[in-house]
């Protein structure tokens, strides 16, 4: 069966794509009359779009004009890495804790294996999202996984920008997620959890050194 695609989800993954690969740039201004042009349709669906970009943490000032990109800087990102990695801590201890090792564990090679078949290509991206995702899909706790979603497409928006053309960057993670998954496979949360932590604390030490801050 085809799934027909509104037109204010066309424009709303149109956008995205073009915030998350930088073709729009941070704190560039958005209006509801060049938006409505280029797509060729009506305001409803921009407003939508918008709306929806907005509830993202992509866009702010939204005004009846229009609205903003965000300012999206090094401070912003250590800020979206602390709440991620403090829900992964929590995601892999509940599904530790309620039993769902069994059907996590097939999920997370599967994406370590994805990840290193796919080391040099934008699909990359997709499967690392996948690994840290399947935490979140396995801990039978729909308001954190609510949260994670809340924020996860402004982490997206950091990992793209900051790690996007590092390929020493994709190897570590490769190598810190075999950390996780075999820590994990092993059954111990406070293992599992010092590794995400290390994987995540590693991955910001280029920010942490733009922002001026110590780690």
């Amino acid at each position: 069966m085809i799934k027909r695609i509104s037109l204010n989800e066309q424009i709303y993954q149109a956008l995205k794509a073009d915030i998350l690969d930088q073709r729009i740039g941070f704190g560039e201004k958005l209006t509801n009359r060049e938006l409505q042009e280029r797509f060729g349709v009506s305001s409803t669906p921009v407003r939508d779009a918008i709306n929806r970009l907005c509830s993202d943490g992509l866009l702010e000032n939204i005004t009846n004009v229009g609205a903003r990109v965000i300012p999206f800087d090094a401070h912003m990102a250590l800020d979206i890495n602390e709440i991620i990695a403090a829900l992964h801590r929590e995601a892999v201890a509940l599904s530790l804790k309620k039993g769902r090792q069994n059907e996590l564990i097939p999920v997370l090679r599967l994406c370590v294996y994805r990840q290193t078949q796919t080391m040099g290509t934008p699909d990359y991206f997709v499967h690392d999202r996948s690994f840290h995702q399947a935490f979140f899909d396995y801990c039978d706790n729909e308001y954190l996984k609510k949260i994670y979603f809340q924020h996860s497409v402004l982490w997206e928006l950091l990992v793209l920008y900051y790690h996007k053309d590092q390929g020493s960057d994709r190897a570590h993670a490769i190598i810190d997620h075999q950390n996780i998954l075999t820590a994990y496979e092993e059954g111990n949360v406070s293992t599992v959890q010092m590794y995400v932590e290390a994987h995540f604390q590693g991955a910001i030490k280029p920010l942490a050194k733009m922002a001026g801050q110590k780690l």
